[in-house]
């Protein structure tokens, strides 16, 4: 995919070329063979910005939740399957978003599909949330809807074609000159 456009001697000729499944604008300069990259065409849309940051303020409600509700967490489980649970499901949350954030496809349809299968137990748990205590409901409930709207800004429009496109984070294309 090339587009070429020159006026002129001298000329610097700015055309389009793919480096993986990104498309950068350059311009040669013909008589020095000096290269100028600008930025990626097709970078991260702003809306992925925004879930994420979304993600991992819900993914920081959770210790604070956990640090709330760790007496029942005890007495339900011992303290060894309570901290292997834990380790497990914060290391993985934090790897899909890490992910998302990172472009795949894969990370975004699993958090989707993690989030519509819990979320009827989250709704249903949020009445005994707020029966144990009004932060924990109100915590509770943040969580879910910091998730809940991650999710919808990340499945639509531009979000969504830069995740079934496959596109990348952008890096730095080599430059010799």
């Amino acid at each position: 995919m090339q587009s070429l456009t020159a006026a002129g001697k001298g000329r610097a000729l700015p055309f389009l070329f793919a480096r993986g499944r990104l498309r950068f604008r350059i311009a040669m300069d013909i008589p020095g063979g000096k290269v100028i990259a600008s930025a990626p065409m097709d970078a991260r849309p702003p809306q992925i910005n925004q879930a994420v940051i979304l993600l991992w303020a819900a993914y920081a409600v959770g210790p604070i939740r956990l640090g709330l509700n760790w007496n029942l967490l005890e007495a339900a489980m011992d303290d060894f399957l309570a901290a292997s649970i834990l380790a497990i499901t914060l290391i993985g949350t934090a790897v899909l978003i890490w992910k998302i954030s990172q472009g795949k496809n894969w990370a975004r349809l699993t958090f989707l599909v993690l989030f519509l299968i819990g979320l009827p137990f989250s709704l249903y748990g949020l009445t005994t949330d707020f029966g144990r205590s009004l932060v924990d409901g109100i915590l509770s409930a943040v969580q879910i809807t910091l998730q809940g709207v991650s999710l919808l800004l990340i499945s639509r429009g531009a979000a969504k074609d830069w995740f079934t496109k496959g596109y990348t984070e952008p890096s730095l294309p080599s430059i010799s000159g």
